[in-house]
């Protein structure tokens, strides 16, 4: 249980105990007490089992919890203050994280870029070898759309994490980077496994020619 609510149930049990006791005393009353307190701080406490039929049974006590209700009252802003304060916590802490993979979209996005470029020397290289690179020249264009995208989408998706967006929206726009990446992943994949075995066969039909020879 929250401390101030054993704070605030503390008080009013103690003031009940030290000031309904000497009250039933005064006014005759025995039996059971139940006390309740009012919007404006007056607190009415009904007994049961009348030994005083003269008062009706009831018994007021004005002012009794007076400072309790003002207490209440403070405890429940200083609660609300809490609430209000890890609220904002909490939202800070999501921006965190949400500008902590944006950081990281841009260094996959980064990465990329410098494997694609070095896949493209790399072409460039066997094509002057004599090298068929067709095919592989294909995945690394496509690469770099797929880079041109996500970097896009980073873009977009920045502004929706500045412009606190529904975490729906959020969510998608991350998605959507991260898919591009992966695609971009793939490509630059696939053209290396086509150099590879493009300079394998080149090999293999070079060691041909010389055992031939």
């Amino acid at each position: 249980m929250n401390k101030k609510y054993v704070s605030l149930a503390g008080i009013l049990l103690m003031a009940f105990a030290l000031n309904v006791a000497p009250a039933k005393a005064e006014y005759g009353f025995s039996g059971n007490v139940d006390a309740r307190v009012g919007a404006d701080g007056v607190t009415t406490v009904n007994v049961n089992g009348l030994a005083n039929p003269a008062t009706g049974g009831v018994m007021p006590i004005k002012g009794q919890f007076k400072v309790n209700t003002e207490e209440n009252a403070k405890l429940r802003a200083e609660m609300k203050d809490d609430r209000a304060e890890y609220k904002d916590d909490r939202d800070e802490m999501k921006f965190k994280i949400r500008a902590n993979i944006m950081m990281n979209f841009i260094q996959r996005t980064e990465n990329l870029t410098n494997i694609a470029t070095r896949v493209k020397t790399r072409i460039a290289k066997m094509k002057a070898k004599g090298i068929d690179m067709t095919v592989a020249t294909n995945f690394e264009a496509k690469a770099e759309v797929s880079i041109a995208q996500a970097k896009d989408l980073a873009i977009k998706a920045k502004a929706s994490v500045d412009a606190h967006a529904s975490k729906d929206e959020i969510k998608a726009n991350f998605k959507a980077v991260k898919d591009a990446l992966k695609q971009a992943h793939e490509y630059l994949s696939q053209a290396v496994q086509e150099i590879k075995s493009k300079v394998e066969v080149k090999a293999n039909t070079s060691t041909t020619v010389n055992t031939n020879q």
